[in-house]
Order: C-alpha cells, then structure tokens, then sequence
C-alpha cells in the first residue's frame, strides 16, 4: 500500500516538473524568463523510484550505477581522489 502511493506520488511529481519545464522552455529569452532559449530538444527521459523503509538500502547502489554510466570521467575523477 505504502509502495504503491509513493509510485503515485512520484508519477504526479514527473508530471508537474514536466510541465514546469517545458513551460520554461515557452517563456525562455521573454522579460518574464531571460534564460537563454533552446531550439530543439534530443530526447525526453523520465525516471522514478519509490522505497520504502525497509527496502532503503537500495537507494544509494540503483543511484550510482547510472551515474557511472553518464559520468565515467567524473567517476573516475572521484575515485583518484
């Protein structure tokens, strides 16, 4: 039960920031938004996870094996370090 509305949450969150987004790519380089305006976008990806507490532990392994794969430089760069 618990899962399942924190699923639904997350669901509706990727949905409001889908919208506040694009709303902010409508309005860039206006007086209301001078963010600079982007011309195209490539690809759209969104992602969510819902935990919960017994199952917490997860969290932190599923977040940095696609960060890995995004970021191998920076990886590396953390690793030397």
């Amino acid at each position: 039960m618990a899962l399942n509305l924190l699923t639904e949450l997350a669901e509706n969150k990727v949905g409001e920031f889908d919208v506040a987004i694009n709303e902010s790519y409508r309005t860039a380089g206006t007086t209301e938004n001078r963010t600079a305006p982007i011309t195209s976008v490539v690809a759209v990806y969104h992602d969510y996870r819902a935990y919960v507490k017994d199952d917490a532990s997860k969290i932190v392994t599923e977040f940095r094996a696609p960060s890995r794969t995004l970021y191998p430089v920076a990886e590396q760069a953390s690793s030397a370090v």
